[in-house]
């Protein structure tokens, strides 16, 4: 037993003391942060940079080690929402992520995705914050296998609706030819008419599903956005006025044109209207907003991490409702959540698809109790 444990205990000893004196070596920790092909870049409380190798300097168009030890401030900016990450992070907030950042420096740019987090010591005590920095190349794989997942995604949703809508028509059919045969005894009018509620129910979420999986590409064009604003607040007049509810307009004067889907935009708008209807009580009031901000001023607004730069056109739809629960912010626009009785969970999801696929962003701010703003950011093209 003595001669085996020795046999192993040694080599094992050994490696352990090689591991130990690498580590130990000068420079030794430096070298492997510097041979990374990502890039590294850590701040303290007080965000000054503290580490950033070689790959991080080449992504942000900076020689690297002369960036040691200076402001955060002076290499990205105040108003750089990657700045406000890391000024979140390092202060103890939550950690996150942008999902493109564009950084031009010397006439080139280059389109990096970025993840934060706070850097913690033993006892949980917050030191300060580090980046990791990933450069997006044309053909990216992960945005490849996106792009794979959501046509796969609208096929597999157009084979469901048909499978679907044959049965309901025929269900539809038969009801009709029941409501005709029986319509001399009135006992059977208000289960037919119950069931075809139903079947009408089964149809607008196979079209929902539909809208959310399968849009087509938006077609842009100059168009104004207070206009679509008034044309969904038309089409939510009867709800408006069965509820008594106001309607407010903050429009900004001279606002010009933004690139946009007319048909589109108008149905995310009118379902954020929607929403916003069914979450007041009478006497509420709704406001629609529209402005344009610089893309600093549009973070700030929805205090989120933002891609989004130059100037930013602004929408906003603002409720006195009974606000939305804290914990179910981070799910609001994820396909099928709903906490509504009779809701498919749809309306949020295809909104958030429809501003993206527009190259915005939307966010959501909420008190419970208060009222509820959803905000739209949409990039000003020349």
């Amino acid at each position: 037993m003595t001669e085996r444990s020795s046999g192993i205990d040694g080599p094992a000893l050994a490696v352990g003391g090689e591991q130990s004196a690498l580590a130990a070596a000068p420079g030794w920790s430096e070298l492997v942060l510097q041979s990374l092909d990502r890039g590294v870049l850590s701040v303290s409380p007080a965000l000054r940079i503290m580490t950033i190798n070689q790959a991080a300097g080449r992504l942000l168009g900076v020689e690297a080690p002369a960036w040691a030890g200076r402001p955060l401030a002076d290499l990205l900016g105040g108003d750089e929402p990657l700045a406000r990450l890391l000024e979140r992070a390092a202060g103890g907030g939550e950690p996150g992520s942008l999902g493109e950042v564009i950084f031009r420096r010397a006439g080139a740019e280059r389109a990096v995705r970025t993840r934060v987090a706070a850097l913690k010591d033993g006892t949980g005590e917050t030191m300060g914050a580090l980046c990791i920095l990933e450069e997006l190349r044309q053909g990216d794989p992960l945005e490849a296998e996106r792009q794979e997942q959501r046509a796969l995604l609208g096929r597999m949703a157009a084979s469901v609706a048909h499978e679907i809508r044959n049965p309901l028509q025929t269900l539809s059919l038969g009801l009709e030819y029941l409501r005709k045969s029986l319509s001399s005894d009135a006992r059977y009018e208000e289960p037919i008419e119950r069931l075809q509620r139903q079947i009408d129910r089964v149809g607008q979420i196979v079209n929902a599903f539909l809208a959310f999986a399968r849009p087509p590409q938006p077609q842009l064009a100059r168009g104004d956005i207070a206009a679509a604003l008034d044309r969904a607040a038309e089409g939510a007049a009867a709800s408006l006025q069965a509820k008594g509810i106001a309607l407010r307009r903050e429009y900004q004067a001279q606002l010009g044109d933004v690139w946009l889907d007319a048909e589109q935009l108008g149905r995310a708008l009118s379902n954020l209207i929607a929403n916003a209807i069914e979450a007041m009580g009478p006497g509420g009031e709704l406001c629609l907003r529209t402005g344009w901000l610089a893309a600093g001023e549009w973070a700030a607004r929805v205090s989120a991490a933002s891609s989004l730069t130059g100037e930013v056109a602004l929408i906003e739809v603002q409720d006195t409702g009974t606000g939305i629960p804290p914990d179910h912010l981070a799910q609001i626009f994820e396909p099928f959540f709903t906490t509504k009785p009779k809701g498919v969970g749809l309306g949020l999801a295809i909104a958030r698809r429809v501003v993206e696929d527009h190259g915005g962003e939307i966010a959501v701010r909420s008190q419970p109790g208060q009222g509820t703003t959803f905000a739209i950011g949409l990039p000003r093209r020349t």
